[in-house]
């Protein structure tokens, strides 16, 4: 069993352990449509909230099942929700270890565990933030900091103490992994005092998922001496340092050269069809503001017998979406979200592809040589991604400017994927997976 999930073992905080038993039924049956079980090898793909602890009565049925079972935990991943960036990645390395161990995993969502009603508060922050030019100056100024040479970025990471509570460290130390990872900022924050207090724990990683470590690379407790960093660059290593100065006491940085992902290899391009367009505008949240070009577009791509599919996002993004699409059935259809093996057949099949640079986005999209277009990402990282992607010649930029993006659909700029530029011969997910696997026997 490699997998533990958490909308299995929640169940267990609510019965006692005499009807425990009656569980083994649903552990050892076959895997249904839309059912999950704690010991088949799931589509992860697929799952979502249901599988990360995000509340501490799942923690108490996790800790009751271990106990029933005498299982024990090997790794444990943190992240936390802002669209679907951090956790997507988290998922991704969780699928990818078990395809090559059979050691148990479970994945914390650290700040719903503290407390959800301020998880909900900070994703709803989130979300309003990208969708507005106020909130985007708000985060990238006060908060996430621009690179300055000069001057370093006002780093909030102390604040982030508060999440160290009692309640986490005897948990961690009841579950005692071999290793830890994080993914996201709050738990980053205090990855390294997570370590220290973990004594069963023998790595401790920080996965950066974007192209650049502001705000996302912060320790709470400025000793960092115990953490190894899973970065895309040296170029984004030296700018974290610029913020970050007590990184430089860190085991060092890794190397990884894009996002994690579901996608950990060349996409396969050799049934491209013909005047297709795939548009991406938003994460799962549909965070962003390209959604607002549609209507645009979906003109745009009727005028030039082109087949517009959009995939929006829920919530907002998604009703005005259907909106549009309501005009336009013949040239476009909608999706509000797709599994990220049928976007691997949409990135496949389609002619031209457009998204904003999100860190699990963008890493997706660059493994496929073609024409990919990033347009409208969401000033501060995302800016960051698509430029990043740009100056290595992998993919085409062209901001927010909608007279630029019509150009680009018709000329169809091509690059090489990150593979076939040859700047990374192994994907991130893979390099990840690789390195923590000899600190698991």
């Amino acid at each position: 069993m490699a997998w533990i999930r958490a909308d299995v073992t929640n169940k267990f905080s609510r019965i006692s352990v005499n009807e425990i038993s009656t569980f083994e039924d649903i552990l050892n049956r076959h895997l249904n449509k839309g059912e999950a079980t704690s010991n088949i090898n799931l589509n992860f793909d697929e799952v979502y909230n249901n599988s990360i602890y995000t509340s501490y009565e799942s923690i108490l049925g996790l800790l009751k099942y271990l106990k029933y079972y005498n299982q024990k935990v090997d790794i444990v991943l943190f992240t936390g929700h802002a669209g679907n960036g951090h956790r997507a990645p988290t998922r991704a390395v969780a699928k990818k270890i078990t395809e090559k161990t059979d050691k148990n995993i479970i994945i914390i969502d650290i700040l719903s565990l503290f407390s959800n009603v301020i998880a909900k508060c900070n994703d709803k922050a989130w979300v309003l933030m990208s969708r507005s030019k106020p909130g985007q100056f708000i985060w990238n100024k006060l908060i996430r900091g621009e690179i300055n040479p000069e001057k370093s970025a006002f780093d909030i990471a102390p604040l982030f103490k508060i999440l160290y509570t009692d309640r986490l460290k005897k948990l961690m130390r009841v579950l005692s992994p071999k290793v830890v990872l994080s993914t996201y900022p709050y738990s980053n924050a205090i990855l390294s005092k997570i370590a220290d207090d973990t004594s069963s724990i023998k790595f401790a990683g920080v996965i950066v998922t974007d192209t650049e470590m502001l705000g996302f690379a912060m320790s709470s407790y400025g000793n960092v001496n115990n953490l190894h960093y899973f970065v895309a660059s040296e170029t984004s290593w030296n700018n974290g340092l610029k913020v970050y100065p007590y990184l430089k006491d860190s085991k060092g940085p890794i190397y990884i050269g894009t996002n994690p992902c579901f996608f950990d290899g060349e996409v396969d391009c050799s049934k491209t069809i013909k005047d297709t367009v795939l548009f991406v505008p938003g994460s799962a949240e549909g965070l962003g503001m390209g959604i607002k070009a549609l209507p645009k577009l979906a003109q745009f791509c009727k005028d030039n017998k082109k087949k517009l599919i959009c995939i929006s996002g829920i919530g907002k993004p998604y009703k005005f979406a259907k909106k549009i699409h309501s005009k336009y059935k013949k040239t476009m259809s909608l999706f509000s979200y797709v599994a990220s093996e049928d976007l691997k057949k949409l990135i496949s099949s389609c002619e031209v592809i457009i998204s904003k640079a999100g860190g699990n986005m963008s890493s997706e999209f660059v493994s496929k040589s073609g024409c990919k277009i990033f347009f409208a990402s969401i000033k501060g990282q995302e800016t960051d991604n698509a430029e990043y992607y740009a100056n290595l010649g992998i993919a085409t930029n062209v901001g927010n400017d909608l007279d630029h993006l019509f150009g680009a659909i018709i000329n169809k700029p091509y690059t090489p994927s990150i593979y076939k530029k040859g700047i990374i011969t192994k994907s991130a997910v893979d390099i990840v997976t690789d390195t923590i696997l000899p600190y698991l026997n």
